[in-house]
């Protein structure tokens, strides 16, 4: 099994389907911080920059994915807090690191699912540019809004 061909080894900024970038959202708490989809901030926000980091070797097909702003150790990551049996759960910035399987649909882009309950990273509509929007878990259906491209910086 190879890599998947969408996926860049670089820190890359995570697009929806609008254009928009996840966003680490400043927080009081940090080791639970909520994750949305914003403009991409020019120059570059260290909370807008996210790194693959392969789980499997040497397969990579399962990844974890942490923030690059570093101002907690350990790192934040792309997480959820799970209930037992969701239909759909607010992405989150977390101390604790989520498995994460890359499923390609093209050379560019992907859907980020959940290892262990299955649901796949979803964009909400934003509703207008300047707009942050929430994004969540939700039972993947292959929908546009699920799909993401991965931007090296």
């Amino acid at each position: 099994m190879v890599a998947p061909i969408c996926f860049l080894q670089a820190v890359v900024f995570i697009t929806n389907y609008q254009g928009h970038v996840l966003h680490l959202a400043n927080d009081i708490n940090p080791t639970l911080r909520p994750i949305v989809a914003m403009p991409r901030a020019t120059p570059a926000a260290p909370n807008q920059l996210w790194d693959f980091i392969p789980i499997n070797f040497p397969d990579q097909t399962q990844f974890i994915i942490e923030s690059t702003q570093q101002t907690e150790r350990p790192g934040i990551f792309l997480g959820v807090e799970t209930p037992a049996t969701p239909r759909f759960v607010q992405a989150s910035g977390s101390g604790s690191s989520l498995a994460v399987n890359l499923q390609c649909v093209n050379s560019t882009a992907g859907a980020i699912v959940d290892s262990n309950s299955g649901l796949a990273l979803t964009a909400w509509p934003a509703n207008n540019a300047e707009t942050a929007a929430p994004v969540t878990y939700e039972i993947y259906t292959g929908a546009e809004n699920q799909l993401w491209s991965f931007v090296e910086n």
